[in-house]
């Protein structure tokens, strides 16, 4: 991995943004004042590929490289792996600190809102390979083939971590060589192996069960069938031999059922024609019901007749609506007469008692002012006592004003007596003027009933002036009623006889359909025997039809029934002859092992042959098929120790050590190289038996020390050693796929060694640099900045870091 670019915005120091293009710095340090923002470049890369920053304890916080008072931080990186181009972005956004809190910006942690991996063509738009900040992350580790701890190992050496490979546990440098030697692949060679194996032994086992299964699959066997095939074969045209025999036997036998079937019919039908009952009566019944449809249509003539003669004489006698109305309107004129005289009593005595209840009514009136004049005089005398009936204790009185104190009792009896004869008095008038009332209702009603009645007279006057009188009317009326009645009564002779015609017709019809139902039985009979050729028949009458018919049937019935007999016995003969056929056929199948049961012999025979056929075939199948399979079952139990062998080899404890302990031998000796040429040959790198790092101090009579035991600057000597030449090492024996290790970048150390050492160490870094590889420098010493090709000075201000690269 090569970075090529990368831009920072609100990020740590950077508050504003910054862009550091790396392009054609092979070798630079990145210098400045300490606290200045060197290391935040470094970290803003490792955050851009991984999404945390290694200073930070807790790898999981995002929100503290957010610039102070910042919403938000945004890093892109643009890098390549190989021939292909990337970029990195990550944005990360603070959360909002609740109102009043005291909090600030950014010590709540943030979220990152935006992560984004993609590869950049030539030309055209980039393809996004990631889209989330874990997806990002899982891409990055497949592209370099490092995790973030592996990455800042041997890639990444950020402050406080420069000397964790020197210090890591054997386990930890081995799992981390894995990664960058891509043992991952033979881990995976050898599951395929092992995975192979099983799968070979599985297969043999399914093979081994599938010859268990082909045990009946024999040569005897095969033999065996074939025979049985070939007897089949033998019976098959036996019977394909003697089968046209039983064919011709068989059709024989059903003519010759067919013809003493046709003689027993035809003997059954003959015996099935008798003479009905009831034949010689038939025809006197027709004659008889003759007769009585002439007497009942004699009957209705004289009945139709008299009909005829009745009603022309009630027509003469008119309309008989018009004498009713005349009839109603003189009965009607008696009763009003009758009505109109006791009317006019009624109106003369309503008149009188109007009269008289119009005189109380008058009377009572002045009966009324009478007595209201007495009271008046009764309360003038009697003033106090009307007075003191509205006062009221408590109230001013009427008259002083002064206030009641006590009622005094100051009753009237004579004022009492003129108040009772006053409302006396009103009553009577009350009821005398309710008696007028209703008098003079009844005589305006009278006279009202009067005068209709009156006038309804008049109008009944007018119509009978040309009319009949009375009893000239009724008897008029008498004489209709007699000719309805004649004519009622000659049309109930006429129906009774119709229905008596119709009666005898019926009966007539009766007999001609039975009549006609026994010469269709006739005729049944003679058709049914038509192909027997009966005699001619004689149809002038039923009866004599009948008798030459039932002789002739008689005497043709006995011939039939002797040709039946004689086809019975022909038919007993023939079926001798098949079943002697038959029975041979029979013994040729139980001698081939087929069992007909009630099947036809052919059939049993086809189905015995197929069945013999495919058990033959199966049992060829299954040699065949057993040969295949036990040229696979060779095969797989190669197959199946090779991949049993590889599995083994290629396991933790075979190939995978071998390569492991190799690349480690190689590490500590190409480490050793460069710490003797940085240090002057005062020490070597070795492994003791656990696979731990000592350092020979070769100034100490070759005193073997544990690496924990240096100083800072010895230890990042040997750090800086152990650094260097894992990059040329894992390049040598990594396989295909493996880590690529084309950059470094040390922060941290420089400051600890003296002026002789930084000279060492600067000129081991710049041959680094110059052998392709990717070497970036985080110091403050100004010497050791200067002489890099490349310096990337961080600058702080007042408010953001900036970046100022200088070439040389």
């Amino acid at each position: 991995m090569r970075p090529e670019r990368i831009c920072i915005e609100g990020f740590g120091t950077f508050r504003e943004p910054v862009e550091v293009d790396f392009e054609g710095a092979g070798l630079f340090a990145l210098s400045g004042p300490t606290g200045s923002g060197k290391s935040t470049v470094i970290d803003a890369i490792v955050f851009a590929l991984y999404g945390v920053v290694p200073r930070l304890d807790d790898k999981k916080l995002v929100g503290p490289v957010i610039s102070q008072d910042r919403l938000e931080a945004k890093v892109r990186l643009d890098f390549s792996v190989g021939p292909q181009h990337y970029s990195a972005t990550r944005v990360v956004r603070a959360k909002v600190p609740r109102s009043g809190s005291g909090e600030t910006v950014g010590m709540r942690g943030g979220t990152t809102r935006e992560a984004r991996l993609e590869l950049r063509g030539a030309g055209g738009d980039p393809e996004v390979l990631a889209g989330t900040a874990d997806e990002l992350t899982a891409e990055v580790e497949r592209l370099l083939g490092l995790s973030v701890d592996h990455f800042t190992t041997c890639v990444v050496l950020p402050q406080g971590q420069f000397s964790r490979f020197l210090h890591n546990k054997s386990a930890d440098r081995q799992k981390l060589l894995k990664e960058l030697l891509d043992m991952g692949v033979y881990a995976e060679m050898a599951a395929v192996a092992r995975s192979r194996d099983k799968a070979s032994q599985a297969q043999l086992a399914w093979i081994t069960s599938q010859l268990e299964d082909l045990d009946f699959a024999t040569a005897e066997a095969a033999g065996e069938l074939a025979a049985r095939v070939a007897g089949r074969e033998s019976v098959i045209k036996l019977i394909d031999e003697l089968q046209p025999r039983i064919e011709s036997i068989t059709e024989s036998i059903r003519d010759l059922k067919l013809q003493g079937q046709d003689a027993a019919d035809c003997a059954t039908r003959l015996r099935q024609a008798k003479l009905p009952s009831g034949v010689t009566e038939l025809a006197a019944d027709a004659s008889a019901s003759e007769a009585a449809v002439d007497d009942a249509d004699g009957a209705l003539a004289r009945a139709s007749a008299e009909v005829d003669s009745s009603t022309a004489r009630r027509d003469a006698l008119g309309d008989r609506t018009a004498l009713e109305l005349v009839r109603q309107d003189h009965l009607r004129r008696a009763s009003l007469k009758e009505r109109i005289e006791k009317g006019r009593a009624l109106v003369a005595a309503a008149a009188i008692a109007l009269e008289g209840s119009e005189a109380s009514a008058e009377a009572s009136s002045v009966a009324v002012e009478l007595a209201k004049a007495a009271l008046e005089r009764a309360r003038t005398a009697n003033r106090a006592a009307e007075l003191a009936k509205h006062l009221a204790v408590g109230e001013p009185c009427p008259v002083c004003g002064n206030e009641v104190h006590e009622l005094v009792d100051h009753t009237a009896p004579e004022l009492t007596e003129a108040e009772q004869s006053v409302e006396s008095a009103r009553e009577v008038a009350t009821a005398a003027d309710e008696v007028r009332v209703s008098c003079a209702a009844n005589h305006t009603r009278a006279a009202g009933l009067l005068a209709e009645r009156e006038r309804e007279l008049a109008e009944i006057d007018e119509r009978l002036a040309d009319s009949p009188g009375l009893e000239s009317t009724t008897e008029t009326l008498s004489a209709m009623d007699t000719a309805d009645e004649a004519v009622k009564s000659s049309r109930s002779a006429e129906k009774a006889a119709r229905v008596a015609l119709e009666a005898a017709r019926m009966a007539q019809q009766q007999v001609a359909g039975r009549l006609e139902a026994a010469w269709e039985a006739f005729d049944s009979t003679r058709d049914h025997l038509a192909l027997l050729e009966p005699p001619p028949v004689d149809r002038s009458d039923l009866a004599t039809a009948w008798h030459p018919l039932i002789q002739w049937a008689q005497a043709q019935a006995g011939r039939y029934q002797q040709v039946a007999g004689s086809l019975a016995q022909q038919i007993a003969e023939r079926e001798s002859e098949r079943a002697e056929v038959v029975a041979q056929i029979s013994r040729a199948c139980t001698e081939a092992g087929i069992d007909t049961g009630h099947r036809p012999a052919r059939d049993a025979a086809g189905d015995a042959l197929a069945d013999a056929k495919a058990d033959l075939k199966s049992v060829e199948a299954g040699l065949s098929r057993r040969d295949e399979l036990e040229a696979e079952a060779g095969h797989l139990r190669q197959t199946q120790q090779v991949s049993a062998m590889l599995g083994r080899l290629l396991g933790a404890t075979g190939f995978e050590k071998w390569v492991l302990d190799e690349a480690l031998v190689r590490l500590v000796a190409g480490a050793t190289q460069v710490l003797r040429e940085l240090s002057d040959g005062a020490y070597s790198l070795v492994l003791d038996a656990k696979s731990d790092f000592f350092v020979i101090d070769h100034n100490n009579a070759d005193a073997s020390r544990s690496v924990r035991t240096l100083s800072g600057g010895e230890t990042f000597l040997a750090s800086l050693a152990l650094a260097l030449a894992l990059g040329d090492q894992v390049a040598e024996m990594a396989a295909a796929g493996a880590a690529r290790l084309e950059s470094i970048f040390l922060d941290e150390g420089f400051g600890t060694l003296d002026p002789e050492t930084l000279d060492t160490v600067a000129t081991a870094i710049e041959e680094l640099g110059a052998g392709g590889r990717m070497v970036g420098l985080v110091s403050h010493v100004r010497d050791l900045a200067e002489r890099m090709p490349v310096r990337f000075v961080v600058t702080k201000g007042p408010a953001t870091s900036t970046v100022e690269r200088i070439d040389l």
